[in-house]
């Protein structure tokens, strides 16, 4: 709430159910997502990238599902501000098999997930039915709860089901209103 009263009055509202590429456009760069269903999840269903000199803030009101790639470049800047829960579906991560599985992750280029994501709720990522994929996840990720509910088997002893990367970039690139922290002092009687 603390961020929808903040950016909420600036954003441009956008009332869907599936984010197909890029949100929204414009300048601020700030996106209010309306499922038009309520009480239904805001998809991601295609891949999108946030480029060099880009600048991103998305306000979901409700849940966010992922089921594709969300990357940003060096020098951009990317946040997913979630009312609700946000799920990362089982399709998104490196294969068994994968080179990526087996060797480096480059922390710019391969992540799967990459941005700053807030939410009062639960963050979870979602197991296959069977071997599940590594997902690399890149940036600050802030929730409630998490539920870690990958499982690459005897691969877990190698390598994590999720793989969280630092990127300090992102918060350098960040707008100032989102780094300012509202504190309130008050005197009491001792």
């Amino acid at each position: 709430d603390y961020y929808f009263r903040k950016f909420g009055g600036d954003a441009q509202v956008v009332q869907t159910n599936t984010i197909t590429g890029r949100p929204g456009t414009g300048n601020p760069p700030i996106v209010l997502i309306r499922p038009v269903l309520p009480g239904s999840p805001v998809t991601v269903t295609n891949s999108f990238t946030i480029g060099a000199t880009d600048s991103l803030i998305v306000l979901v009101e409700g849940a966010l599902t992922v089921n594709a790639n969300i990357r940003v470049n060096t020098g951009g800047f990317l946040a997913f501000i979630v009312r609700d829960n946000i799920t990362v579906n089982p399709q998104v991560g490196f294969a068994v098999g994968s080179p990526r599985l087996a060797g480096a992750v480059n922390r710019v280029t391969d992540p799967h997930l990459t941005g700053i994501y807030i939410t009062d709720g639960t963050f979870t990522t979602l197991p296959e039915v069977g071997l599940d994929r590594q997902v690399a996840l890149a940036g600050t990720f802030v929730a409630d709860t998490f539920v870690f509910g990958r499982d690459l088997d005897l691969g877990n002893a190698t390598y994590p089901g999720e793989l969280f990367i630092f990127r300090p970039d992102l918060w350098a690139q960040a707008p100032q209103e989102l780094k300012e922290i509202e504190i309130r002092w008050e005197e009491v009687n001792p």
